[in-house]
């Protein structure tokens, strides 16, 4: 995030070794990465071809855990275009995935975009109920950026609701697991 470019640089050396060694999987993952790259940059139309490649190997070669992360990104990309419908397909489609393997983080990701995307439809009620599940598997990882999302997420949808003494304790809480 802090070097864009220096991030560019090392995905495409990644990109080059895993062609070279032939490595699916390595290629799928660095393509995410890549996708990622592009999405932070605005640039969506390159970050959706991006993650449409690694989503055709992490499916071909049965890697769901990597097809439930990239599914989520290609979420995201059409929840910033504003086709909610879609967006929340694909989140579905990785929640599925990320519980049929019990895969906690896959499942708190899950979770959070699906909040995300109820607060962006004005659906608060529904963003919380999302929120209450992903606080629940969070206490069960350990510390990650989605867990300081789920807290801001929990933050803006308090505003909304005007009750900001709990928005305020959930970014206060968040806040104290950042530092």
């Amino acid at each position: 995030y802090l070097n864009p470019d220096s991030a560019l640089f090392y995905v495409k050396q990644g990109l080059k070794k895993a062609e070279e060694q032939g490595d699916e999987l390595g290629k799928a993952a660095l393509l995410n990465q890549y996708g990622m790259i592009d999405d932070n940059a605005t640039r969506y139309k390159d970050s959706r071809e991006k993650y449409l490649q690694s989503e055709i190997i992490y499916r071909n070669k049965g890697d769901d855990i990597g097809l439930a992360a990239t599914l989520v990104r290609l979420g995201v990309v059409e929840k910033r275009k504003g086709n909610f419908d879609k967006a929340l397909a694909y989140f579905m489609e990785a929640l599925t995935l990320s519980e049929k393997n019990n895969h906690k983080l896959g499942m708190l990701e899950g979770r959070v975009v699906f909040a995300e995307a109820y607060y962006s439809l004005g659906e608060y009620e529904n963003a919380l109920s999302n929120l209450r599940i992903a606080e629940e598997i969070d206490r069960q990882i350990p510390l990650s950026n989605l867990s300081l999302n789920m807290y801001i997420n929990y933050g803006y949808v308090y505003i909304k609701k005007g009750e900001y003494d709990k928005a305020i304790g959930y970014i206060n809480k968040g806040l104290s697991k950042s530092n």
